[in-house]
């Protein structure tokens, strides 16, 4: 069955990424731009709404400057 341009609904989503790793998608949605995190570091954004999806890449990247840093196996633990 074909369906007319009015009857096919439109998604759009955008895949967030700081660096090399991507952190989370944002969906635009009727009130605005929804974050869904795909990294723990950004669950404290899961689901918010954004008035853009440029004011909730910023907020990402707030958390991603407050955040510590990862540990990897080269990271020393005392200091």
């Amino acid at each position: 069955m074909i369906q007319s341009e009015a009857q096919v609904a439109s998604f759009h989503a955008y895949l967030v990424e700081i660096g090399a790793h991507a952190i989370g998608v944002i969906t635009r949605e009727q009130d605005g731009c929804r974050f869904i995190a795909i990294n723990n570091l950004y669950r404290a954004l899961e689901n918010q709404l954004f008035d853009s999806a440029d004011t909730a890449r910023s907020a990402a990247l707030e958390l991603h400057r407050d955040a510590d840093p990862p540990r990897s196996a080269l990271t020393p633990l005392a200091t």
